[in-house]
């Protein structure tokens, strides 16, 4: 297209993730690939691309996948964090000694070495998840991400992080604390179960890829989610994601 105004010209891809990405007849192919999650090397094999481009194939697929994550929450609202070492995978230059096959944390417990990912579910399946920085989440990222997203009549179920009761006490909300160092995991209805499987589903599934660079990690959050969900159900439904403006 051509604007008469101004004489510049653009496409229909303009302003997409997708836009000025070459070899158009592979991205289904790839998308096929994510949904089946295979690896850059089996995917570029299997579509007839060079690695760097299945990455990039990829990786601009994923650009808006948080976008279809839910963003009401309501009812009895279950939230927990779950830690992964900070990776620099892909780096050619780092600012530590080099870890081998993903090594691990040199100090013991949540340090600053761990990156921290908050996860939220409610009782209908509404899932909604985001990095909550290095060490154990903030109370200011919780305000800042859940303040117009978790409804005030909901029903807060958490384990005993202080952030989340800081949470729950400046936004107003029931909040129900499950204290496991002593066992216990319920009080009648209310658990963290659903949202303790979608965390343990997702470190699986993440496991196969032999680690994630953390600056990716955002990018694996929703593609897992838009999986789980079932929200992708064939490569045309995830392509559709990717034109997301």
């Amino acid at each position: 297209y051509k604007c008469h105004a101004c004489k510049k010209t653009f496409n229909a891809l303009h302003d997409t993730p997708l836009f000025r990405m070459h070899r158009k007849d592979r991205w289904l192919s790839n998308c096929q690939a994510m949904i089946e999650g295979h690896s850059i090397r089996k995917t570029a094999a299997n579509i007839g691309v060079s690695n760097s481009c299945a990455f990039r194939m990829r990786h601009k697929n994923l650009t808006h996948s948080h976008a279809h994550e839910d963003h009401k929450l309501g009812g009895i609202v279950e939230m927990d964090e779950g830690f992964f070492l900070y990776s620099q995978k892909g780096q050619r230059h780092l600012n530590r000694k080099a870890r081998h096959r993903g090594g691990s944390a040199s100090r013991r417990g949540t340090s600053r070495e761990l990156i921290s990912i908050v996860t939220c579910t409610d009782r209908s399946h509404h899932e909604l998840d985001f990095i909550g920085g290095f060490g154990p989440v903030k109370s200011m990222y919780l305000n800042f991400e859940l303040h117009s997203i978790i409804e005030a009549d909901t029903i807060l179920v958490t384990d005993m992080a202080r952030s989340f009761y800081a949470f729950a006490k400046k936004e107003g909300i029931t909040h129900i604390r499950l204290n496991s160092s002593k066992k216990e995991y319920t009080k009648g209805a209310m658990h963290i179960q659903h949202v303790n499987s979608y965390q343990s589903h997702f470190k699986s599934w993440l496991r196969h890829f032999r680690g994630v660079a953390t600056k990716y990690l955002e990018h694996y959050l929703g593609w897992f989610h838009e999986l789980f969900t079932k929200k992708v159900k064939n490569p045309e439904s995830f392509l559709a994601i990717s034109l997301h403006k």
